[in-house]
């Protein structure tokens, strides 16, 4: 994963929250009401943090994990961990460090997410306070945290294809290649899911 791959993840992510705050704050705002309004609604105590908001990075995480302890004492000594976008290696690492900095990184990611998790929710609950026509944009919020699975995912395959490359000396699919392809699947999914939650969540309001 190159600068530019880095580059266009944190892009997404940060359009991402931008989009996933603009819509919090959009369904959640006070409405004043009209006489053909229905009476308001008892004020709403807002989102709450719910577990299956890093459901998915924690099961990317286990696997990703669980595979790499299986595979560790198969690998050699040195294993390449960098290649260029033909596939070639570019650099060596020892196979203990290697593994230990993947593990590493599947925690981080989850410690990330669950962080972001508890920031979205005491942010949603502020932006939607005492409002009468308050809902749970619990949609808005899994979305939001679950765009960090897009890096996560792309270490991963990182991390799975150096120990395949170790084995057989082939790639399942070169890493600059499956860069490419899941940034541009994870966009359009991205887009495409935010624009269902702002759709179900207008409805529902």
């Amino acid at each position: 994963m190159n600068s530019s791959n880095i580059a266009v993840i944190a892009l997404v992510f940060l359009v991402g929250l931008v989009l996933g705050g603009a819509g919090i704050w959009l369904f959640g705002r006070r409405r004043t009401p009209t006489p053909r309004d229905p009476a308001p609604k008892p004020p709403s105590t807002g989102p709450s943090f719910r577990l299956s908001f890093i459901a998915l990075p924690g099961a990317v995480a286990l696997a990703t994990i669980v595979t790499l302890v299986i595979l560790y004492p198969l690998l050699p000594a040195e294993i390449a961990f960098r290649f260029s976008s033909s596939g070639e290696p570019r650099g060596t690492i020892g196979s203990g460090l290697f593994v230990g900095l993947m593990i590493g990184a599947q925690f981080i990611v989850v410690g990330l997410a669950a962080a972001i998790a508890f920031g979205i929710v005491n942010m949603a609950r502020r932006m939607i306070k005492d409002s009468p026509t308050a809902i749970n944009p619990g949609s808005i919020i899994w979305l939001m945290v679950n765009m960090l699975v897009l890096p996560q995912l792309i270490v991963a395959f990182v991390a799975l294809d150096a120990a395949y490359y170790a084995h057989a000396e082939t790639h399942i699919m070169t890493p600059w290649l499956f860069s490419i392809l899941a940034i541009g699947v994870g966009t359009l999914m991205i887009i495409v899911l935010f624009a269902r939650s702002f759709t179900e969540t207008r409805r529902a309001k």
